[in-house]
């Protein structure tokens, strides 16, 4: 098995390596200052790099793990009363939302990406959230949604954490529930990913190798969340989302 394990090295690593270390310190920054923005810069950049299947199976791996450490935190704040029936919806919707994946053409999927992550950037700049009743029912439609996106697209964030930012909730808790949506988002997709036998050796060892890379962003993120000036890392993260959005589309 280590045999295999390195032959596999050798030939994963390659030029491309370098920049899938790049977009993944990158992603963990934002993870770590959002709690769920890694996979708008992760899924749009991996998908020019090696395709939206491989990049799926990246962002499953390294995602997931990094999100683990936040989401162990978060936990103990998280509004579960209304964060509970979204996580139960979205993890139904995750596989189903990857059936899609299949059977659809890989620009489609990237146009698709593309214009989620522009319509996610102009969301956030704007502000807008949602007012409509907020009860169990809608709170699973929009962890449905963000789960069917998320196994179709990778990129399933913005419906839920539109509804949880339209609760009067503090900054805390808010943040708290985006974090939890987004560690059991990863955690459903990467199960669906082993599940449907996508992650060959090629992309379970690029997973491995970018993981510490984008664990080391999220933390650096998450200081960031607690000393920066929110408006300056609000600016930079919305212009990242925006250039990966734009960059995905004219790929």
């Amino acid at each position: 098995m280590l045999d295999q394990f390195a032959a596999t090295l050798t030939s994963v690593w390659a030029a491309d390596l370098y920049w899938a270390f790049a977009i993944a310190a990158l992603a963990g920054l934002v993870l770590g200052f959002t709690g769920f923005g890694g996979a708008l810069v992760m899924m749009p950049l991996m998908a020019i790099l090696y395709g939206p299947v491989t990049a799926l199976g990246l962002m499953g791996i390294s995602t997931f793990l990094a999100s683990l450490p936040i989401g162990l935190r978060a936990a103990r704040e998280t509004n579960w009363p209304e964060v509970g029936p979204m996580i139960v919806a979205l993890m139904v919707a995750v596989p189903i939302g990857m059936i899609f994946l299949f059977y659809f053409d890989p620009i489609i999927i990237k146009r698709v990406i593309g214009v989620s992550v522009i319509s996610a950037t102009i969301i956030l700049y704007f502000g807008w959230i949602y007012r409509g009743p907020r009860n169990p029912v809608m709170g699973a439609i929009s962890g449905g949604l963000c789960g069917w996106l998320t196994g179709f697209s990778g990129i399933g964030g913005p419906p839920a954490v539109v509804y949880i930012l339209a609760s009067g909730d503090t900054a805390a808790v808010q943040r708290s529930g985006i974090v939890m949506i987004s560690v059991t988002v990863m955690g459903a997709l990467l199960a669906s990913l082993i599940w449907n036998d996508v992650l060959s050796p090629e992309i379970v060892v690029r997973g491995i190798l970018i993981t510490p890379i984008q664990v080391i962003g999220a933390k650096v993120g998450e200081k960031l969340f607690y000393l920066a000036p929110d408006h300056l890392f609000r600016r930079m993260s919305l212009w990242t989302l925006m250039f990966a959005g734009i960059s995905v589309m004219v790929a």
